[in-house]
């Protein structure tokens, strides 16, 4: 069996990443008695974080497919980044909430307690 040294580091959200000495050579006798070489290569690339920060009217649907009909400023998604490593988006997120709308029928519809009919959200 193949146990290369490793060291284990926790990243985001919990998940365990191995941590892996690069160009690691071991030397293992072969059931015929001739020794292999095995040398691991290996690269860690980073993962990445970032803030979706959005404002929409009333509702908002997310790349998580949630519509969200207040702010929230909690909401997480994994996406993959050019490397192949995880990448976690925060979603930064404010609901305006639309006001009651007035009819005048002749002098246009106005927001509640506006003066301009086009002030509303």
């Amino acid at each position: 069996m193949f146990n290369p040294p490793v060291t284990p580091i926790h990243g985001l959200m919990g998940i365990r990443i191995l941590q892996v000495t690069i160009a690691q050579t071991w030397v293992l006798p072969s059931v015929s008695g001739c020794d292999s070489i095995v040398t691991l290569d290996l690269t860690i690339t980073n993962s990445n974080t970032g803030t979706d920060t959005k404002s929409a009217c009333d509702t908002y649907t997310w790349i998580d497919g949630n519509t969200y009909t207040t702010s929230n400023n909690s909401a997480t998604w994994i996406l993959t980044n050019i490397d192949g490593c995880d990448s976690l988006v925060t979603l930064d997120l404010t609901i305006n909430t639309s006001p009651t709308l007035i009819d005048f029928t002749n002098g246009g519809i106005y927001c509640e307690g506006e003066v301009s009919k086009w002030s509303c959200c």
